[in-house]
């Protein structure tokens, strides 16, 4: 599905700006985000990181509920934006900021991509 979207979407994916983004909460730290954009299309990338720090239980991956309070904050430009989670495609209206217990839900990274309002 990603690969797919990357080949759809090439201009936003390899050439878009890169912006970083910054994170909040708890777990902030085990968070890297960044987004691309394309004229008014949107990617952004999330991911979760040292994952020793999150649990020790390894037969699994770590659940949403450990990512407490931590969100990503969305430029205020780009809000309020509809975005489509790519590998699992589900729709998410994001405000200032999406909280990263939403995203992970099934697994510890998401690809959001979309229009922002701006």
């Amino acid at each position: 599905a990603l690969l797919r979207r990357r080949r759809a979407e090439e201009e936003l994916f390899a050439a878009g700006a890169y912006v970083p983004l910054a994170t909040s909460g708890g777990r902030a730290r085990n968070v890297v985000a960044f987004a691309r954009r394309a004229s008014k299309r949107i990617a952004l990338t999330v991911a979760g990181r040292f994952f020793t720090e999150l649990q020790t239980d390894w037969s699994q991956m770590p659940a949403a509920s450990v990512w407490k309070d931590t969100a990503v904050k969305i430029p205020e430009e780009w809000a309020p934006a509809e975005l489509e989670d790519v590998l699992s495609g589900r729709k998410l209206r994001c405000g200032e900021s999406v909280r990263v217990s939403e995203l992970f839900e099934a697994m510890p990274f998401a690809v959001l991509v979309g229009t922002a309002r701006s």
